[in-house]
């Protein structure tokens, strides 16, 4: 594990929504997913961070999407 993904074991939310921002340029899409658990919302944060990818918002098949 890198540095950069262990300091990801020991931040929260507020600390993870701006190494979003950093990673990708753009907000973590937390309005659409309002419903979700902080929890579950920490380790789609974190996934998307470990694997250098962003969040897509699946409209259809996302049981998490509020809208």
């Amino acid at each position: 594990m890198n540095n950069y993904n262990g300091n990801l074991q020991k931040i929260g939310l507020q600390q993870l929504l701006l190494a979003y921002v950093e990673r990708f340029n753009e907000n973590f899409p937390v309005f659409v997913l309002q419903n979700m658990e902080e929890t579950e919302m920490i380790v789609l944060i974190k996934n998307c961070l470990d694997h250098g990818k962003p969040y897509v918002v699946d409209f259809d098949n996302d049981p998490g999407i509020d809208y």
